[in-house]
């Protein structure tokens, strides 16, 4: 067989994966498990949500978690990495009602992957309770526009991953708007609380659309 490398005077390092790892050797796996979600939120485009769209179902989850058993096992052979993540993301996916099954078979299944989910944090206290116990991040987008008593329980569970785990990000969307001294309020109330967060412009470019808004 031609050893291609010979070919072209060209020497590959002893771990091929170096030319395109990032510096602290992770591996992140974007999981997203649908559109679903229970928000509406104005500046979120279809192509990323509606309340619709069926639930991925039980049996393709479970499906997912096998593959990617498999697939970093196969992986391992050629890249040698420290940490290995799955992010899951949707829509909601805790919206999803298979999500606690899921997520306690995927740690069953292949313990070796560290967990991060994107979530609006308006879940229950069942599924707080399990992102806890699995987890190892949780990133939780404030979304203003949400009504009084879903956003009361986003703020709690975003001071209980706090207090107990696991770790959190939380993204501010600064709704420039009528939510605008809102969202600055809680800025407040996040530094005072040495609660991590991000404060996130709305609308990814500054294009006149009616998913961005205008600072």
């Amino acid at each position: 067989m031609i050893d291609s490398r010979e070919e072209i005077k060209f020497e590959l390092p002893a771990n091929p994966a170096e030319a395109i790892d990032n510096d602290n050797k992770t591996f992140m796996i974007i999981w997203s498990w649908g559109l679903r979600c229970n928000y509406d939120c104005s500046y979120c485009s279809p192509e990323r949500h509606n309340a619709y769209s069926p639930h991925t179902e039980k049996e393709n989850l479970l499906k997912a978690v096998k593959f990617l058993k498999e697939y970093k096992a196969k992986l391992s052979n050629f890249i040698d990495h420290k940490n290995w993540y799955i992010s899951i993301t949707g829509g909601e996916p805790t919206a999803n009602p298979h999500f606690i099954e899921t997520v306690k078979e995927l740690k069953k299944q292949a313990p070796e992957f560290k967990l991060d989910v994107t979530t609006n944090g308006s879940f229950n206290n069942k599924i707080r309770n399990t992102i806890t116990e699995n987890f190892d991040h949780v990133t939780i987008s404030y979304h203003a526009e949400a009504d009084k008593k879903l956003k009361s329980k986003v703020l709690e569970n975003i001071r209980h991953f706090k207090n107990n785990g696991p770790k959190i990000k939380v993204n501010l969307m600064m709704h420039a708007y009528e939510y605008w001294d809102e969202c600055v309020e809680l800025a407040d109330i996040f530094i005072e609380e040495k609660i991590n967060f991000v404060p996130r412009i709305i609308g990814e470019s500054m294009e006149k659309n009616r998913f961005n808004h205008q600072y």
